[in-house]
């Protein structure tokens, strides 16, 4: 708790630090953050302030050619950004690829997670069970009414044997038929933050996953758990990275492509998603991928690739997008449910933070998305609305706190809105968690040290009254079902 008030003192320094700071001059090229110049635009279509909302612009221009715009926007201090095009053999690290590397880690030291940690977690899953049956009943019964609304009589045109004896005093003499129009066929894709500030909730973390996981599992709907990680995991990437072999092996192995001009090129880091878990799985990869998640959430040891990093958020968004465009398209499904946990933000690709005007720009749709000022979530804000337009997923945010309230992030949602922060912190404190407007289509701050409530009774000694008794039941209803926010807020999406 002193550490969140510390850091909410930090904040309110810089930020009396900022607005001291005089507006930079029209023209100016200096670009603040990380030592870089700011970068002249290659050229796009004609734009104002005005135009810039937080809708996308389609831009009608050709990179290239209209050299009196590019002026214009330089005249308003805006810089200019090409997205990548991530290359997903470099980026993804598919499970297969996973095993091989737990395998020679575990044969290397004559040792495996599989004995302590594979009985740890199979106890914990037979202790949620209960939990995951109670989901899938709920779901079942949404799903029930869902279809029961969907669902359309017509008649026929074929007299009913039965009813046409009513003729003389009812015209519905017809055979009707129900018309059970089709639902939506849901998948999920979980990428979680793997950076070092998750240590001390990553375990909390991982069990709430698992609750979703094994939901899915039982009402089979198709699922991915990534791990985004600042390090690069290749198996065939040479050991020392100060050698020459490593420099041609990275200069031939390239991460991300781009194309347009040096001076618009954001400013990506290598980094990795690790497909811990997938619905691809069979029964004894999936016991097996299990028990080495749980050795890495239980900070035991473990092959060196898979240690906890930076947060590069902002590079898992650009290349979640081919991902989950890929899973759609593997999977057949309609719709994609796409969730991102992570404890902070990640580092600027513009190195604007909101502070400079900045344009995201896709040169293939031709569109522009604009970085709003929003301090270290600029940059996401506006890759969000790109990720949306780019898969037409339905996008989750999870923001995991390890602080019993949220001072510490009053004025990254609610600088301006005394009324919401406090109904936020009330229902932060009440139920662990709270609802947050983003550009995320749900965003939610939940308290990172939640573990999952399994039974409330377990606590009670065996000769208590039946007033604890009954306090228990009360306290424990409400806090398993807030235990278990992640989970059931997806699986609640899922069966619409």
């Amino acid at each position: 708790e002193e550490v969140c008030v510390l850091a909410q003192d930090l904040y309110d320094l810089y930020q009396n630090e900022q607005e001291d700071e005089p507006a930079p001059e029209p023209g100016d090229e200096g670009m603040e953050g990380e030592g870089e110049t700011q970068q002249v635009p290659g050229g796009a279509g004609d734009e104002s302030d005005e135009d810039s909302n937080t809708e996308s612009s389609t831009d009608e221009g050709d990179d290239g050619e209209d050299t009196g715009d590019r002026a214009e926007e330089d005249a308003d201090g805006a810089s200019y950004w090409d997205l990548h095009k991530p290359v997903l053999s470099q980026i993804v690290v598919d499970h297969p690829v996973i095993d091989s590397i737990w395998k020679g880690w575990e044969t290397e030291r004559n040792a495996s997670p599989m004995a302590t940690h594979g009985q740890n977690v199979k106890t914990y899953l037979n202790s949620i069970r209960p939990i995951v049956n109670a989901m899938v009943q709920e779901f079942q019964r949404k799903q029930a009414a869902e279809a029961f609304k969907r669902t359309e009589t017509a008649k026929t045109g074929i007299l009913d044997t039965i009813k046409m004896t009513n003729y003389r005093w009812s015209e519905d003499i017809f055979v009707r038929n129900e018309v059970h129009h089709d639902g939506k066929s849901h998948g999920v894709v979980m990428v979680l933050d793997w950076s070092g500030s998750m240590h001390p909730i990553l375990k909390d973390t991982v069990e709430q996953l698992l609750v979703l996981t094994e939901f899915c599992r039982k009402v089979n709907v198709p699922f991915e758990v990534y791990a985004f990680s600042s390090s690069r995991c290749q198996v065939n990437e040479p050991e020392d990275r100060w050698s020459e072999e490593w420099n041609q092996w990275h200069a031939a192995n390239p991460q991300w492509n781009h194309t347009g001009d040096d001076n618009t090129r954001p400013r990506v880091n290598e980094f990795s998603l690790l497909n811990f878990l997938s619905s691809r799985m069979n029964k004894s990869q999936m016991s097996d991928a299990l028990a080495r998640l749980w050795s890495l959430a239980s900070h035991d040891y473990c092959p060196p690739q898979f240690g906890l990093g930076a947060t590069p958020l902002n590079e898992a968004i650009i290349a979640g997008a081919e991902v989950v465009n890929q899973f759609q398209k593997e999977t057949g499904v309609d719709i994609v449910n796409a969730v991102f946990l992570t404890d902070g933000e990640g580092s600027s690709i513009t190195g604007s933070y909101g502070r400079r005007n900045a344009v995201i720009r896709d040169t293939t749709t031709k569109r522009n998305y604009t970085v709003k000022p929003r301090g270290y979530t600029a940059d996401t804000d506006a890759l969000l609305e790109w990720f949306k337009d780019q898969t037409g997923a339905t996008t989750i945010g999870i923001r995991l706190l390890d602080c019993k309230h949220i001072k510490g992030l009053r004025y990254n949602f609610w600088a301006n809105d005394d009324q919401g922060f406090e109904t936020a912190a009330n229902e932060y404190k009440k139920n662990n968690f709270c609802l947050v407007e983003s550009n995320y289509d749900e965003y939610f701050i939940v308290k990172g040290d939640l573990k999952v409530q399994t039974d409330a009774m377990d606590d009670l000694a065996d000769d208590a009254s039946y007033t604890r008794l009954k306090n228990a039941f009360i306290k424990g209803s409400g806090s398993k079902k807030s235990s278990r926010v992640i989970a059931t807020r997806i699986a609640g999406m899922i069966a619409a």
